[in-house]
């Protein structure tokens, strides 16, 4: 089973906890042995691992390559110290380092997203478009090859949860996008149109300033210290993809 440690808000509990630590274990000893097939083992086969000297190795054949060396020789008998942050704004390992931290505020915006092919609209290779409309913010990316990838924000009244946005119909969130975007450029009618697939839908949460990002050798990373709304594309996260179970 592959997860990210990251997830709606939920009542934490000590199975989790464990959970991350056992990780956090098994990556400490796949080090102290210095087995690098064991180390690359608890990624994810398409993890991006940013190794310390700036390198992205992409994967668990690159983890491998990069790491075996260095375990022969520069870091042979070497240890992991330490423990593990954890990402995502509804971080629980934040509610384990700081219980007292201000909670996520809803930023009463709900954004959609998919992907869709087309093989007329012009791409836009290496430039994302945004774009204001009547009632709703949209964005889009077109590849060479077709594929698009587009996301919108709208407001999104009270609070509503990822769980029942999910739960409404996807021909109903075509219809509710189209009709948000009825005045807007005919192409973003054109693109929801073109979406085959799963559209997601979420609520958009923005975090206050935490007083400190870590507590002790715990230390938080991305959003789970410093969400930015992703209302035009600013959002920070950083994507720690490992395997839990």
């Amino acid at each position: 089973m592959i997860k990210t440690i990251e997830s709606t808000p939920a009542p934490v509990q000590l199975t989790d906890e464990m959970a991350v630590r056992q990780l956090f274990q098994a990556l400490n000893a796949a080090w102290a042995a210095g087995d690098a097939v064991a180390y690359a083992a608890l990624f994810t086969e398409d993890a991006d691992y940013l190794a310390f000297d700036g390198v992205n190795q992409k994967g668990r054949a690159a983890i491998i390559a990069g790491h075996k060396p260095l375990f022969e020789k520069f870091l042979k008998g070497s240890r992991l110290t330490g423990d593990i942050g954890c990402d995502g704004i509804h971080s629980r390992t934040r509610q384990f380092v700081l219980p007292d931290a201000p909670p996520p505020i809803y930023t009463g915006l709900v954004s959609a997203s998919g992907f869709a092919h087309s093989a007329h609209i012009p791409p836009t290779p290496a430039t994302q478009h945004f774009i204001f409309g009547k009632c709703a913010f949209f964005g889009y990316l077109i590849k060479p090859a077709g594929e698009i990838y587009w996301f919108e924000n709208h407001d999104g009244p009270g609070e509503p949860r990822r769980a029942d946005l999910t739960t409404t119909a996807q021909a109903e969130w075509r219809a509710k996008l189209l009709a948000l975007h009825h005045h807007d450029l005919p192409l973003i009618s054109e693109i929801i149109r073109a979406t085959a697939d799963e559209i997601a839908v979420y609520p958009i949460y923005d975090i206050p300033t935490l007083p400190h990002w870590h507590r002790g050798p715990v230390m938080l990373i991305g959003d789970a210290a410093h969400a930015t709304s992703p209302s035009a594309g600013q959002g920070h996260r950083w994507r720690w993809k490992m395997r839990l179970s």
